[in-house]
């Protein structure tokens, strides 16, 4: 680096610090050279390739084909001057270059008298965005307007502008964790360490990028392009003005599951390098001058690094309450009774900073409006999301504690907390189909997807018809249903085929139509005991008739009839099953009433071959009569595993099921299975039959249980896969594939990561605990 860039570089170090007297904008107008016999070779020959240049930019200028590359930019200057042989190779210099480019711009008078215009335009090169400086010079009239060339350039390059300010809100400014404000302490023209504290706006990250764009020329400001930038970014929203020269992005931020912050926000890094900076600098430089006044102002420096500094306990280096502490002591510094050019440049460094301190301190108050927007954001795309997603795997409602959510989001204010649970219930009622149940002061929604709407309808009518508990959930779907039917809902069975939905209709009514008939059964041969009422009713008959003979008394059998019907209904109601406590109560465990259910099925199968006494002692004896009869299970699960687990399939996830996916495929196969199974055939309970399946199969699977501190949920918390697919290498690869590819989807939920990761290795590493042992 020559010494005339050198001493420039200081220069602009040292303009940065004045703020309010900043270079007004340039011109609209330049004015072309009175006469060019009085400048250098050098200049001449620019001015001449500027000439030559314009004559073709201006034919095109304003149409369609006007392109900022036809413009004459600083880098082909060197180039271009290479063609005139009559031009020495002095001339052709860098530093002749150099001076030429200095005096066109006219450097030394601010640029009141000069030749040429430089305004960059932005390419990509190389993975990252470069500027070209074009040079304005059009000499075909005394003045000249430069905006058209400007607007065409600015125009030009604002793809580049969205690369540069998208690409800074996904990465803040990294500074010393240590020593935060080593970016803003540069050593002067003196050699002194000095605090420049507009270094970290993004006016000076722009500044670079076109100091770079001047190489191996002396860099001169652009503040033209500058303030365009900065206009266009406040535009687009992104940036946010400190000063009216120092502007920082707006970055996205990023918000762990717990509500704190993964990385620290730009405005946070700008708060502590200024912070950290100023103190470094005001204490050192009050120190110095506090030596040339009487009073305690020493003291209270020291009063300062006692309190603040000595003892500030680890990660408090730039809290609020200490760099409110140095405001305050800078501000009672008596710079006044100071004598010196020092002094007077203290005073206006120290309070630049202070100006940018206490906006940063603003806008931090505000910093938190920002995190509760991205928390709640954040927040309504995972229930979206979720919602979505478990309609589409479960067909089923899926159960929302709103406030809950909120909590766990990191939301900690109840006031916000209340806010935002209202915010995101309307949200989602907007969205998807919403039951709210509201019990003992706690709110629970039931949301599902609308546009699976007949599938879950289908799915949830199957399930009540063999589950109790499902059944309020029906109701729930049924009351959604009707809403979006009411209303015209055009999302309602959007994702489900229109030829299938009549099908799962006519299946609802066909299972509804046949449970109300069974219940009609039921409450009947629970009201009357129908074989008590005919014994009831043939006894008294019987008696009556033989009343009737003996005493030669035809009215007494005639009397008989009615007396004899209504003993027979009273006889039907007293011995009543309901009352007679013979109906069986339904076990809570699914697992439970399947094996109760098999070996009940598998003692009836018996009943030829064993006495009644070996029945009664195998009911008594849980699980003896499936241990005795390995082949009916064996052959039962052979027969299932067909239709269960086939060799072709769509997805990998079809492979894969928990206890309520298992059991709707094996209602779905029922009739195939039992075809296939001839000692089920003759079996006419169908609870019975599934049960009995389901228990054969689970027994001839591989059952992964989820350790109870890793359950999730809405996430099943048993894993069953056909023993054949188990051992197979390639199904358990492709199986941890799939959940990865879920963890992945979910890695914003720290417990559903944990969740895929437990079953991830169970499948790639810990699988040999769940193969048979083999035999020595």
């Amino acid at each position: 680096m020559s010494k005339s860039q050198k001493i420039d570089n200081n220069i602009d170090l040292e303009s940065i610090n004045k703020t309010g007297k900043a270079r007004q904008p340039s011109p609209i107008f330049i004015k072309s050279p009175q006469s060019m016999n009085t400048l250098p070779a050098t200049t001449r020959y620019i001015m001449d390739e500027l000439r030559e240049r314009h004559k073709k930019v201006d034919m095109q200028k304003g149409g369609p084909k006007f392109h900022p590359g036809g413009l004459l930019t600083i880098d082909k200057i060197a180039e271009s001057l290479q063609k005139y042989n009559n031009l020495g190779s002095q001339a052709k210099s860098t530093d002749a270059i150099n001076h030429s480019l200095r005096q066109m711009l006219d450097v030394d008078l601010n640029g009141s008298n000069r030749m040429i215009y430089i305004y960059p335009y932005l390419i990509k090169g190389s993975n990252k965005v470069l500027a070209k400086l074009a040079l304005v010079s059009p000499q075909s009239s005394i003045e000249v307007d430069v905006r058209p060339y400007r607007e065409a350039c600015f125009e030009y390059s604002k793809p580049m502008m969205d690369i540069i300010l998208s690409n800074r809100s996904r990465k803040v400014r990294e500074v010393n964790e240590d020593s935060p404000g080593n970016g803003l302490l540069r050593k002067n023209k003196n050699g002194d360490l000095w605090l420049y504290p507009m270094l970290f706006s993004l006016e000076e990250e722009i500044n670079h990028l076109i100091k770079k764009a001047y190489d191996p020329y002396t860099y001169v400001p652009l503040k033209d392009f500058t303030d365009d930038f900065m206009e266009y970014g406040n535009t687009k929203g992104m940036l946010e003005e400190i000063l009216p020269n120092y502007h920082i992005i707006i970055d996205q931020l990023e918000i762990g599951s717990d509500g704190g912050y993964v990385r620290q926000p730009e405005l946070v890094k700008h708060y502590r390098g200024q912070a950290d900076a100023l103190e470094r600098f005001a204490t050192h430089y009050l120190r110095v001058l506090s030596e040339n006044i009487s009073g305690n102002f020493k003291q209270k420096l020291k009063d300062f690094k006692i309190n603040f500094i000595d003892t500030a306990p680890p990660g408090r280096k730039q809290n609020r309450e200490k760099v409110k502490a140095l405001i305050d002591l800078i501000k009672e510094f008596p710079f006044d009774r100071v004598k010196g050019e020092l002094a007077k440049n203290v005073s206006e460094t120290c309070f630049t900073s202070i100006r940018i301190l206490e906006k940063l301190l603003d806008k931090m108050n505000m910093l938190i409006d920002r995190k509760n927007e991205t928390i709640y954001s954040k927040l309504e795309e995972s229930l979206n999301t979720m919602v979505t997603e478990h309609t589409k795997r479960e067909l089923s409602l899926l159960t929302i504690d709103i406030k809950k959510e909120v909590e766990r989001a990191g939301i900690k204010e109840p006031l916000e907390i209340d806010t935002l649970s209202k915010d995101l219930t309307s949200k989602l009622k907007s969205q998807f189909g919403i039951y709210e149940d509201s019990e003992n002061d706690k709110t629970t929604l039931y949301a599902v997807d609308q546009a699976y709407m007949a599938s879950v309808l289908h799915k949830m009518t199957s399930l009540a018809i063999l589950d109790p508990n499902c059944k309020k959930q029906l109701e729930y779907a049924k009351i959604i249903n009707q809403e979006m039917i009411r209303t015209q809902n055009a999302r309602l069975n959007a994702k489900v085929n229109p030829d299938h939905i009549s099908k799962l209709n006519s299946d609802v009514q066909r299972m509804e139509s046949s449970e109300r008939e069974k219940r009609r059964r039921e409450d009947f041969n629970n009201k009357y005991n129908l074989l008590a009422g005919v014994i009831g009713c043939v006894v008294s008959l019987l008696v009556f008739i033989v009343v009737s003979f003996v005493n030669v008394d035809f009215f007494s059998f005639f009397l008989g009839i009615p007396i004899s019907l209504i003993i027979g209904y009273i006889s039907a109601i007293v011995f009543s099953r309901g009352k007679s406590g013979k109906k069986k109560k339904q076990s809570s465990s699914f697992k439970k009433r399947d094996k109760e259910a098999m070996e009940a099925w598998a003692m009836e199968s018996q009943e030829d071959e064993s006495s009644k006494e070996d029945s009664a002692q195998k009911s008594d004896d849980s699980g003896d009569g499936i241990k005795n009869n390995p082949e009916t299970i064996n052959s039962i699960a052979k027969a299932a595993e067909r239709f269960l687990f086939p060799t072709n399939y769509n997805k990998i996830e079809d492979k894969i099921f928990d206890n309520e996916k298992l059991k709707d495929k094996i209602g779905y196969h029922l009739e195939d299975i039992k075809r296939n199974v001839p000692i089920l055939a003759k079996q006419t309970d169908d609870k019975k039959v599934l049960s009995a399946i389901n228990y054969a199969v689970i027994n001839n699977s591989t059952i992964i249980n989820v350790p109870p501190d890793l359950m999730v949920r809405n996430r099943p918390n048993v894993i069953i896969i056909s023993k054949n697919d188990f051992k197979a290498p390639l199904m358990r690869n492709q199986m941890a594939e799939y959940f990865r590819k879920e963890a992945e989807n979910n890695k914003i939920d720290e417990t559903l990561v944990k969740y895929y990761k437990f079953l991830i290795n169970t499948l790639e590493v810990e699988y040999y605990k769940y193969l048979p042992k083999k035999k020595l």
